[in-house]
């Protein structure tokens, strides 16, 4: 009788090894998979970061960049026409509804206002002026602050008023 309950504890440890080797490959065929999908997460972190991320960041920079020199242009501005704080409001203003409305940035309409400055306008011709360089820039194919200095060059060389200034556009 023990040589049959050996052959069966026999048989059970056989069935157990066989169970045991059948697990032992699914472990290996679950942790191939786990290290497939691991691969391939990875492989769209990388895609993300590279497609999604990066440029996130890029016109994150762009943008600090064109505020940066929206305001670096309307303090030259500030510094050059002596402007009160309500008339640098109302130029801030014009500046950001051009950019907004037109073919022109708010940054090149603040260009513009700083060589009109330049040339010694004050605030309130500088705001009267700006529509006038619009047209000049729109027409000829040039930005804001060059058709500012164009113009504000043919007005002090024909020693015309701001008054004048649609006529010498």
């Amino acid at each position: 009788m023990t040589d049959v309950k050996l052959t069966t504890k026999l048989e059970g440890i056989k069935q157990v090894e066989t169970g045991l080797g059948r697990l032992d490959k699914q472990i290996g065929t679950l942790s191939k998979s786990v290290t497939k999908f691991g691969q391939g997460m990875v492989k769209v972190g990388k895609e993300l970061t590279t497609k999604v991320t990066l440029p996130i960041i890029a016109m994150g920079g762009a943008v600090l960049k064109v505020a940066g020199d929206f305001e670096a242009g309307m303090n030259r501005v500030r510094a050059l026409t002596g402007a009160t704080t309500d008339q640098l409001a109302d130029m801030e203003k014009q500046a950001r509804e051009l950019g907004a409305t037109t073919q022109f940035s708010a940054s090149q309409a603040a260009d513009a206002m700083g060589f009109m400055a330049q040339a010694g306008l004050k605030a309130n011709d500088i705001m009267g002026s700006l529509p006038h360089t619009l047209n000049l820039a729109a027409a000829a194919q040039i930005d804001m602050g060059r058709a500012a200095d164009i113009t504000t060059n043919i007005m002090a060389g024909f020693r015309l008023g701001v008054d004048d200034m649609g006529h010498a556009v």
